[in-house]
């Protein structure tokens, strides 16, 4: 429901006017008789049509940015650099199909000798296609080819393939170069960690148990990607005082706001409730099976659940002469309040 709500406030518009035009011009098209008596009408009704379908660009170029953010969240570093290296390929394997359409056009529409006359009177379209796509990607590649002009339009268009082709070669070049050692500098990285922790163990004689423990606890830790913390947004560091505490009060406002104590507070001081998001509040990235805290210590500060969910182990000790303790565990959710007695 949420989806078809937003559709209809954002896209459900466009789409109708695309398929309005679209239908118009099927209808007067059916009621002309046909493609040989296509009027003046229908020519700019077409036009129009194809004119409104530009603005689908955009929604692609945004699906793109949705597509990039959704990247960030659930791929690892090396898997996006290979998925933007794909995606790049594809996006050029798409332009030479253009410009391989484009000179066997320029070849078959001219009226004196051309490059097609290579073929021979029995090649298949599919020959003919691929002779034209090899053309192409010799001009992007600076490869040697076969081909050659056959009249000035052809050459024209050769040099500025062989121009376009020298920029982007270039371009792919440094593009595929600089993401490869992206993701070698980001392996070598881990390697020397991992390297010098397992120096550490052997150097402390660490059992063989507890050192597969350390580095497969060590090792999943550094492929799991994190929130971003306040902390590592260094831009940040930028803005004014005033600014940053409302921005810090707009992220913990729906986690901090349905306890009942703060709830009255910023009904009652909004400014104060911005002041200690910035002073007295302290958002901290967990990973799983960390510990918040330890039974018997001592609190000094109270926990709530922004994203995810905690186990809370509470220890009873039963009788004082046998010391024995019974163990209860409870499922804390997002928005769920620990040591919550601190506050007061």
């Amino acid at each position: 429901w949420k989806i078809a709500a937003r559709y209809a406030r954002t896209s459900l518009a466009p789409d109708l006017v695309f398929v309005a035009f679209d239908a118009l011009s099927l209808a007067l098209f059916v009621v002309g008789g046909g493609a040989g008596h296509v009027d003046a009408k229908q020519l700019r009704i077409a036009k129009l049509g194809r004119l409104l379908r530009l603005f689908l660009i955009l929604r692609i170029v945004r699906c793109m940015r949705i597509f990039e953010r959704l990247a960030e969240k659930i791929l690892s570093e090396r898997a996006r650099v290979l998925l933007a290296m794909a995606a790049f390929t594809m996006i050029l394997l798409w332009l030479n199909h253009l410009i391989a359409c484009a000179w066997f056009a320029i070849g078959v529409s001219s009226a004196s000798a051309s490059w097609t006359d290579f073929f021979q009177e029995d090649a298949s379209p599919i020959e003919q296609y691929i002779v034209s796509y090899h053309w192409t990607i010799a001009q992007v590649t600076l490869g040697s080819n076969d081909i050659v002009c056959a009249n000035m339009l052809e050459r024209c268009f050769n040099i500025a393939c062989l121009l376009a082709g020298l920029i982007a070669g270039s371009t792919v070049i440094s593009i595929f170069s600089a993401s490869m050692v992206e993701v070698q500098m980001a392996n070598k990285d881990r390697n020397n960690k991992m390297q010098m922790l397992r120096r550490y163990l052997g150097e402390n004689d660490v059992k063989p148990g507890l050192v597969l423990a350390v580095q497969h606890q060590v090792a999943e830790r550094m492929r799991e990607r994190k929130r971003l913390t306040e902390g590592q947004v260094v831009v940040l560091d930028l803005l004014s005082a005033s600014l940053r505490s409302e921005l810090r009060f707009e992220i913990v406002k729906p986690i901090l706001l349905p306890h009942e104590l703060f709830a009255q507070l910023s009904l009652l001081d909004s400014t104060w409730c911005c002041n200690f998001c910035q002073e007295g509040f302290d958002i901290a990235t967990l990973s799983a099976m960390d510990d918040i805290f330890f039974p018997g210590a001592v609190s000094i500060a109270a926990y709530v659940l922004m994203v995810g969910s905690a186990s809370y182990t509470s220890e009873a000790q039963a009788s004082f002469q046998e010391m024995t303790c019974e163990q209860s565990e409870k499922s804390v959710k997002r928005g769920g309040w620990l040591a919550e007695a601190t506050l007061w």
